[in-house]
């Protein structure tokens, strides 16, 4: 008796799928049987059949199984390219003051975005809907929110960075090196200096571990080489000029160890110079060459002092420069703002003159076209005087009562006190 697991009924005969992946035949008992349900059954040996036609239907006979498989298939095969580009082909990143890394799948869309210092967090958490954003565009952005914080100087050095972690694709390669073309040129706009930097895979990985991105890592590793050699090109010159001076210092010692020493070492000197041309030259002509050798030393090393000093003033030089322009530039900006203060004062004042002109203007001429209507005014009163010699009777006397009634009304207690 085996157990499995009911695939297909078909008349008296069950198909089943046991543990082992095998599909066994049973009959059917007399009892209902479900699609998918888990029994236990007696197989039954299944006759080879050698015609092709059958072992066709015997294929069919197990579509449901076919179905499930395809499908499968089918929905792995459509996630597989997004799977792709969910992954990061490259890695670039930006090194200013901010350190910011991007990870870009083979379409060189962002899929990554880090920043490694608190500068760098901070611009990155201001950015919204970067992901599957074009490289290079965002690297603009990125540039113009850097610059907006205040960390893009000119002249100012940027380390921009690119790392490969996949095996290189052709398609994509081209559109990373154009991508790499344009970001290079969105960057000199900035009046910045680019130092491009290569690095591997495994490189990236350390300064990950040492919490940068690959570029600073790569960096600061150039840095301590360049230091490493000048200080070994130092210790060289050091070591050879102590040698030099060793030897100098030998023709120094009085006595009869001075002229040992001379001679053992001219000796020697003459034995390795001399073994090439088979000729000995004589202690006196060695020791006017020793003398001669020091004296070129002593001179070199006067001359490096020399162009050491004169560096030093070119630089102090350049610094003063530097200082009176700057200078130059605040007193030029200060002058500026002198003239704009005295022009708009002058402005303002001739402004103020032309509207006291005007309004005098104005008055002068109202007065004067009053001055003129009184005197039409007062002509045409004489004029009809003249001609009703009555009706100027009348208003004389209108004129003489109604002074009269005023002052009685201002000096009640005076002159006329008591009448009525």
């Amino acid at each position: 008796m085996k157990k499995g697991i009911v695939m297909e009924i078909e008349g008296a005969f069950l198909t089943l799928l046991t543990p082992e992946g095998e599909f066994l035949r049973a009959k059917r008992q007399d009892q209902p049987y479900i699609i998918g349900e888990e029994i236990y059954f007696y197989p039954v040996p299944i006759i080879k059949k050698t015609n092709n036609i059958q072992r066709i239907g015997d294929l069919f006979r197990f579509k449901p199984v076919w179905i499930v498989t395809l499908a499968l298939i089918i929905i792995l095969g459509s996630l597989f390219p997004i799977i792709q580009n969910d992954k990061a082909y490259a890695y670039m990143s930006i090194d200013v003051n901010p350190s910011i890394e991007l990870g870009v799948n083979n379409k060189m869309q962002v899929i990554e975005l880090t920043g490694f210092n608190e500068a760098g967090k901070k611009i990155v958490s201001d950015m919204s809907e970067w992901k599957k954003q074009d490289v290079s565009q965002l690297t603009k952005t990125l540039l113009l929110k850097i610059k907006q914080a205040g960390f893009l100087d000119q002249n100012q050095q940027v380390i921009f960075s690119t790392v490969r972690t996949k095996e290189e694709d052709k398609d994509a390669e081209e559109k990373l090196q154009e991508h790499i073309k344009e970001i290079k040129a969105a960057i000199n706009s900035q009046a910045l200096e680019v130092t491009v930097v290569n690095c591997t895979e495994k490189e990236l990985k350390k300064a990950h571990q040492l919490g940068v991105t690959a570029g600073k890592y790569e960096a600061n590793n150039r840095n301590k080489a360049k230091i490493n050699v000048k200080t070994s090109e130092k210790k060289n010159a050091e070591n050879s000029y102590r040698a030099e001076l060793k030897k100098n210092q030998t023709s120094q010692i009085p006595g009869q160890y001075k002229k040992q020493s001379i001679f053992s070492s001219e000796n020697k000197d003459g034995e390795n110079e001399n073994k090439s041309s088979g000729k000995k030259i004589p202690p006196g002509q060695l020791k006017k060459m020793n003398g001669e050798k020091a004296k070129n030393f002593g001179q070199l090393k006067k001359e490096k002092n020399q162009q050491f000093q004169a560096g030093q003033k070119e630089k102090q030089q350049t610094k003063l420069k530097e200082k009176q322009q700057t200078k130059q530039q605040i007193k030029n900006q200060q002058t500026k703002q002198q003239t704009e203060q005295q022009t708009k004062q002058q402005t303002e004042q001739q402004t103020k003159q032309q509207t006291e002109q005007q309004t005098k203007q104005q008055t002068e001429q109202q007065t004067k076209q009053q001055t003129k209507q009184q005197k039409k005014d007062a002509v045409k009163h004489r004029g009809n005087n003249k001609k009703h010699p009555q009706q100027r009777n009348k208003n004389r006397e209108e004129h003489h009562n109604h002074n009269h009634n005023h002052k009685l009304k201002q000096k009640p207690y005076g002159k006329y006190k008591g009448k009525k």
